[in-house]
């Protein structure tokens, strides 16, 4: 997914690219986020729910983006974060952190209801 991401221009970091150790702690990395002011996307709930992570949130003033499955193929999500790109953008500068959001593939705002001439 990533490199979908980066094909239309957006700045993506990986944990990968931070860390060696796919291992690391949440709580480290939330950390990194934090300091650098990254928006995070994952699909682990458990960031939200788990009590040591949600403090890491809260303590480094995480923006967390939680896609709202975790079954779909990547290219499904990479259409819905490049559809959703500039409000995620939004969200995540009018916002100060710490924060938690949800990404959904499908929304009725994308298509509106029939209007019949």
């Amino acid at each position: 997914m990533p490199d979908l991401l980066r094909k239309i221009g957006l700045r993506i970091v990986c944990h990968s690219e931070k860390f060696d150790d796919d291992m690391t702690p949440d709580p480290v990395w939330i950390e990194l986020c934090g300091k650098e002011d990254f928006i995070v996307i994952t699909a682990d709930k458990g960031l939200e729910t788990d009590p040591v992570n949600r403090k890491a949130v809260i303590d480094h003033k995480a923006k967390v983006f939680i896609l709202d499955e975790n079954n779909s193929r990547a290219m499904d999500w990479a259409s819905a974060i490049i559809v959703s790109r500039r409000r995620i953008i939004d969200v995540a500068h009018e916002n100060v952190g710490p924060f938690f959001s949800s990404i959904r593939k499908q929304t009725p705002a994308l298509v509106t209801k029939i209007r019949i001439p």
